[in-house]
């Protein structure tokens, strides 16, 4: 595309509201007219009381101009469900971003160890994943809507001018880390500890104590989450995401993990 095909492209995308996935490549030519025009036409949109274009946030993070700023804030607090999101942003500035992930069940401050390891040589974010801490849901999904939220996060950062991101995710952060890794190019390296490579081989772990039920168990709730959330909650796996990523990606596993079990 040139830029001008780009602009083009984009903005029919924003007035349809279709996914940017339809226009492959074409994100990495935005610039800061583009970013003015679609923060004018959300602008218009919010005020009619109309849905604003599902990747705005996405497009305009990338070429951040006046007022950016203050919608990416807006979009890391209220997201597309409306899901309000607690995160602690520790900047240094001119280094590279890492965001940090707790597991389940916790929060960020369990991540304030290895925050303070990292925030002398890097920018860092801890994040409540939706449903815990002080971020809000009814529920974790387990991947699905959080890869989404981890989005907004990179949106975030990106509006502050850190482009350079990394993520470290422990046990569920782990998984979505991986997830996220293979649909966001923004993510430049990833770190994962005891993340479960295949949500349905873990439930068939944990609930092997129903014996041959645990297979129409899982299932069940495979058919919940597509009937609830519109998304089979075990697809993808976060190993066949790890084996798309041509990434840095460091796993860490233990002998020792009473819930992700080591073969994962």
């Amino acid at each position: 595309f040139d830029q001008t095909a780009a602009n083009k492209l984009l903005l029919k995308l924003a007035f349809l509201d279709l996914p940017l996935c339809r226009a492959l490549g074409a994100e990495r030519h935005v610039d800061a007219e583009l970013s003015r025009m679609l923060q004018d036409l959300a602008t218009e949109r919010e005020a009619a009381g109309r849905a604003v274009w599902r990747d705005t946030n996405r497009v305009i993070g990338r070429a951040p101009t006046q007022g950016t700023a203050a919608r990416l804030v807006g979009g890391l607090e209220h997201g597309d469900d409306g899901v309000r999101l607690a995160a602690w942003l520790v900047p240094r500035p001119g280094a590279p971003a890492v965001i940090l992930l707790h597991g389940y069940p916790a929060e960020k401050a369990d991540m304030l160890p290895i925050a303070g390891a990292l925030a002398p040589r890097f920018t860092v974010l801890l994040l409540d994943q939706r449903y815990f801490g002080r971020s809000e849901g009814r529920a974790t999904t387990l991947g699905v809507k959080e890869r989404g939220d981890l989005k907004r996060a990179i949106d975030f950062l990106a509006a502050r001018g850190f482009h350079a991101v990394g993520v470290f995710g422990f046990s569920l952060g782990g998984a979505v880390a991986l997830l996220t890794a293979a649909e966001d190019p923004r993510i430049k390296a990833v770190a994962a500890y005891s993340p479960f490579a295949d949500l349905r081989m873990l439930g068939h772990e944990l609930y092997g104590w129903l014996f041959v039920l645990k297979y129409p168990f899982v299932g069940m709730l495979r058919v919940w989450s597509r009937v609830f959330l519109g998304h089979d909650i075990t697809r993808p796996a976060p190993a066949e995401a790890a084996a798309r990523l041509t990434i840095p990606v460091w796993l860490i596993a233990s002998r020792e993990d009473e819930q992700i079990p080591f073969r994962h």
